[in-house]
């Protein structure tokens, strides 16, 4: 099973039953509704349901003034490399009528990007780089750079669907065998451990730290 899933990823990947997206690619892509054609704005981010593990909507921006909607993945044609599509332009709902995703947004919100990894034995492992979403919102992998220095894109190490614990706010929790995959792609870097932990733990504070003030002016905006 490893051998097969730990490999680099690009934008786009195949898993055997289609294609997946990195969610990095996500944000600033068009959505275009298939009956007209018609531009319904950009995508804004996403919206994460840790418990199923999966990306349960998206956020979009519309063209102009107006306030961001939600698109539920559920009314998502395709996620392309170059445009989301959606089947019809209602699809898309104001925030105060997508109520079943309220749950996943606020102080509350997984983000996933940025947090640290640990092992269910407590184990850090690195950080969250990116993850992979499949053509139906499933989360099919954690994107993973163990040292002080980003891996290259597309050299991160992946981390299966099935070897994922938990999605919580503060951190991404996998099994212990995620362990040996990361130290196989990727080997220790010379730094010593206690140094490792403390440099990832710095990086780390500092990607909340922006996204806290990222938040707080998307609240701004909206």
């Amino acid at each position: 099973m490893y051998g097969r899933d730990a490999r680099p990823a690009g934008d786009h990947t195949e898993n055997g039953e289609g294609v997946n997206m990195r969610a990095r690619r996500l944000p600033g892509l068009p959505v275009l509704a298939l009956n007209d054609g018609g531009r319904l704005g950009k995508v804004k981010s996403v919206v994460v349901d840790p418990s199923a593990r999966r990306v349960a909507a998206l956020i979009v921006a519309p063209p102009g003034l107006s306030r961001a909607k939600i698109l539920p993945t559920a009314g998502v044609h395709a996620l392309g490399a170059d445009a989301v599509t959606v089947d019809r332009s209602d699809l898309l709902l104001p925030f105060r009528e997508a109520v079943d995703f309220h749950q996943f947004l606020g102080k509350e919100q997984v983000r996933i990007i940025g947090s640290p990894v640990f092992t269910a034995g407590g184990e850090l492992v690195g950080g969250a780089r990116d993850f992979e979403i499949s053509g139906t919102g499933e989360i099919e992998g954690i994107l993973v750079s163990r040292g002080l220095f980003p891996a290259p894109p597309g050299r991160e190490a992946h981390i299966p669907r099935e070897c994922i614990v938990a999605l919580g706010i503060d951190a991404v929790i996998v099994t212990d065998e995620a362990a040996v995959l990361l130290r196989r792609e990727q080997p220790e870097s010379p730094l010593k451990q206690e140094g490792r932990e403390k440099s990832l733990f710095r990086l780390f504070a500092s990607a909340e730290k922006r996204e806290t003030e990222r938040r707080e002016t998307e609240h701004k905006e909206e």
